[in-house]
Order: C-alpha cells, then sequence, then structure tokens
C-alpha cells in the first residue's frame, strides 16, 4: 500500500481487533465444544460481554472511538487511509453513526456512486 499511495504505513495497536480472552485463536468448532452453552448465547445474539477474561465492548469501543479521534486530529481535514479489523469497523461505524453496535453488528452498508 505503501508503494501504491506514496506514503508511509503506521500500525497503530489501538486499532487492534478486540481481545477475546480465552475464546483467542479458537476455531467455531472449538468454541462450541469447549463453551457450548456461552456459544449457544452468542450465536443468538453476538455480546462482546459474554466472553470469558476479553475486553467487552464498552471498553474496545472506547479504545477505537480514542485511536479515531486521535487520528483525525493529528491529520485535521485531511484524507486518512484506515486497514483494520472487521469488529474495529464496526466499533467505529456504530460511534458515528448513532445506530448502535446491535444494528451494525447485522447490517450491510451500501454505498451509492
Amino acid at each position: 500500500m505503501e508503494q501504491v499511495l506514496g506514503v508511509e504505513a503506521v500500525p497503530l495497536r489501538q486499532l487492534r481487533e478486540i481481545a477475546l480472552g480465552a475464546w483467542e485463536g479458537k476455531t467455531r468448532d472449538e468454541l462450541i465444544a469447549e463453551f457450548p452453552e456461552l456459544w449457544a448465547a452468542w450465536a443468538r445474539e453476538p455480546d462482546w460481554d459474554i466472553v470469558p477474561g476479553g475486553e467487552g465492548a464498552a471498553p474496545f469501543e472506547r479504545r477505537v472511538k480514542a485511536a479515531l479521534v486521535d487520528l483525525f486530529s493529528i491529520h485535521p481535514g485531511a484524507d486518512v487511509v484506515v486497514v483494520t479489523h472487521g469488529g474495529v469497523i464496526q466499533a467505529a461505524l456504530a460511534g458515528w453513526s448513532g445506530v448502535g453496535r446491535a444494528a451494525c453488528s447485522r447490517s450491510s452498508f451500501t454505498t451509492h456512486r
């Protein structure tokens, strides 16, 4: 991306994916086997707060928002490219759109050209 855009890529640790505690690095099948009740609850209604030892939704959303506010304050009025994970994108969309986390996790967003 640096070669195409001609700008330096700067990794921001604050824009990493949500910490998944006991679920980190596990496959879906492993989660179902090891955490059947929690997985069933997650399958019905995804909720970061049920993940054992995980970061939790509110801290994650605060982290993402703070990182983006800092980034945009460093580059006021400039175009900024952020390449990150789906959960970070959902948190950012939920925070800026005002529709909330649940709406962003199950919604599709359409762009118009």
